[in-house]
C-alpha cells in the first residue's frame, strides 16, 4: 500500500480520514503496523485462521454478548496472532443462521451433502472477527464495517455494471470532466439517489 501511505503522509493532520477501513486483505501486521506508526485509527476484518477460530471457540459459551445490529452479536477481546508484533483489540461478531442450511464437504471421491434443519436443537452461527485500534463499542464497529461494504458496492457497480473506467465516456459523464459537447452524453440529475444499473443506465445517459 505505498500509494495509500504516501497519500496519508501528504495530508495535514486535520484532513486525514477519521477511520481507515479494509477487508480481510488488510488485516495483517504490515498494514496495521504502518497505520499505528501514523496514529491512524483503523478497522479491518481478519481471516478465520486456526488461531482466530480458537478465540471464537473460547468466547462462544460466554454469556455477555451484546447486540451489534442486524441480528449480530458482538464481544470484545484481545488477540496476538503469530506474526503480529503486539496484542490488538478484536471484536468477534456472530449471527444465528436462520432457515435450513446445506453443508457441502468434498473429498477425493465424491461430494457429500448434509442438511441442518432450522428446528434442530444445535444453534448454527456465522462469524466475523474485526481488529481495530479504536475504542468504539461493538455495535458501532459492526455498523462501520457494514458501511464499508456498502461503499465498496457502489464502486463495484460503477466499474463492473455501469462500465466506468479510466478514459471512458461514462467516466467523463459521472465525474463531470468535459462537457456534453465533448463527450456526447449527459446525466439525468432527476434519478433517485441510488439507481440499479440494469434499469437506470439508459435513463441516466442522455445520448451515447
Amino acid at each position: 500500500m505505498p500509494r495509500i501511505w504516501a497519500w496519508l503522509d501528504a495530508l495535514p493532520a486535520a484532513e486525514r480520514p477519521a477511520l481507515l477501513r479494509g477487508d480481510i486483505a488488510y488485516g495483517n501486521e504490515s498494514v496495521l503496523r504502518e497505520a499505528e506508526a501514523r496514529n491512524q485509527p483503523y478497522l479491518t476484518k481478519l481471516r478465520l485462521t486456526k488461531n482466530v477460530q480458537r478465540l471464537v471457540t473460547k468466547l462462544f459459551t460466554h454469556p455477555d454478548w451484546e447486540k451489534a445490529g442486524q441480528g449480530w452479536q458482538g464481544r470484545e477481546d484481545t488477540l496476538q496472532l503469530s506474526g503480529w508484533s503486539r496484542p490488538r483489540r478484536v471484536i468477534v461478531l456472530r449471527r444465528p443462521i436462520r432457515g435450513d442450511v446445506l453443508i457441502a464437504a468434498q473429498d477425493d471421491l465424491q461430494l457429500s451433502l448434509a442438511f441442518i434443519e432450522s428446528k434442530a436443537t444445535a444453534a448454527a452461527y456465522e462469524y466475523a472477527v474485526l481488529v481495530t485500534s479504536t475504542d468504539y463499542e461493538a455495535r458501532t464497529l459492526a455498523q462501520l464495517y457494514r458501511d464499508r461494504a456498502d461503499a465498496e458496492n457502489n464502486f463495484d457497480e460503477l466499474k463492473n455494471q455501469w462500465g466506468v473506467r479510466p478514459g471512458s465516456r461514462l467516466r467523463v459523464c459521472f465525474t463531470g470532466q468535459g462537457g456534453p459537447d465533448e463527450t456526447g452524453c449527459s446525466i439525468n440529475r432527476s434519478l433517485p439517489r441510488h439507481a440499479e444499473p440494469v434499469t437506470a443506465r439508459c435513463e441516466a445517459l442522455g445520448t451515447m
